[in-house]
């Protein structure tokens, strides 16, 4: 499905902001964004001891380990938690090495993603815990004390296999990098604010005021 218009035309003021914010682009032709995100993530587990993702999408909890957490974007204590293993688990009732399984059964509305009718978060990882994996799940139905959900995972079974195929991460892409460009990087602050002032982003303007150093060393520099 082709991008939106409206979307498309947005794309470089939102790359003019990741470069004059300090923050690396990386882009990959022809693949997912959360699949680029995912190898990266995965490769700074080599590297690095602790890994943040920031993101809402509830796929991404399949990263999750004792090097990366998750950090929400949106939702209470957003930008302010990481989530790790057992926040995960909390949250979901699986571990991380099972989301994707989960979400195979609950589906993803945020990536349109259709679940199986009837069953819903609870159910999902009740059944999961039942069964050490989903192809056993799916193996052994009459097991499942609910006539209601045995006959919804039976007639769903070719969505939730295909579903598994949609919601897992690849981790192998070839995004051809080096480390040193991810370092985080001291922004151009007053380039930020005349873009802030362009797009008429007054809050974020009035953010960058009250900051206390945009200035500094301005007067320093009128006297050279």
């Amino acid at each position: 499905k082709p991008m939106p218009h409206d979307m498309r035309r947005q794309i470089p003021f939102v790359e003019e902001y990741l470069r004059l914010s300090g923050t690396a682009l990386e882009r990959v032709e022809g693949q997912e964004a959360d699949d680029v995100i995912a190898t990266l993530a995965v490769k700074a587990e080599h590297l690095f001891e602790k890994i943040l993702v920031a993101t809402s999408d509830k796929d991404m909890f399949q990263l999750v380990s004792g090097k990366v957490s998750i950090v929400p974007v949106s939702g209470p204590g957003a930008g302010k938690t990481a989530m790790g293993p057992q926040d995960v688990l909390a949250r979901t009732g699986v571990p991380p090495s099972r989301i994707v399984e989960w979400l195979a059964l609950t589906g993803d509305a945020s990536d349109n993603i259709p679940g199986i009718r009837g069953v819903g978060a609870k159910t999902a990882a009740a059944l999961l815990n039942q069964f050490e994996s989903l192809d056993e799940l799916l193996r052994r139905t009459k097991e499942i004390r609910s006539e209601k959900v045995r006959a919804a995972l039976e007639a769903g079974r070719d969505i939730i296999l295909r579903n598994v195929e949609m919601i897992r991460l690849r981790t192998g892409i070839d995004v051809g990098f080096e480390w040193e460009q991810y370092e985080c990087r001291e922004g151009a602050r007053r380039d930020l604010r005349n873009f802030f002032e362009r797009m008429e982003f007054r809050s974020l303007v009035g953010e960058i005021d009250s900051s206390g150093d945009l200035f500094e060393g301005l007067e320093a520099e009128k006297d050279v």
